[in-house]
């Protein structure tokens, strides 16, 4: 039983409505993978910031190469799961803020 509760605290819940969303389905696997671990990134229910750089991809098996992880988190932004917040740049992460933007995915109302 102790097993079990740890594995709990390593769960990055994707709820049904957004599984079934409109712009979850339109999104690539490899994308799908590295929204997860977006999320993983997460420590507790209040964090909104999240990172996660190309060699925590590479090291997930998110994807194999840069362009394929860019991509990945252009569509994040693209469908509304994630909005930059810094660009990062030589030596600095890029930072995402978590977005529910996707929940109007495809309404006119997408990009108030």
């Amino acid at each position: 039983m102790k097993n079990r509760k740890k594995t709990w605290l390593f769960c990055v819940p994707l709820g049904r409505p957004l599984l079934s969303s409109l712009a979850f389905t339109a999104l690539r696997s490899s994308t799908k993978i590295a929204y997860a671990y977006f999320l993983y990134d997460k420590k507790n229910d209040h964090q909104d910031q999240v990172i996660l750089t190309f060699s925590q991809a590479k090291k997930f098996n998110v994807c194999r190469s840069q362009s394929t992880f860019t991509k990945s988190k252009k569509e994040l932004v693209k469908h509304g799961f994630l909005d930059p917040l810094d660009p990062g740049g030589l030596n600095a992460l890029a930072i995402f803020k978590i977005s529910n933007r996707w929940n109007r995915y495809d309404n006119e109302d997408f990009f108030v």
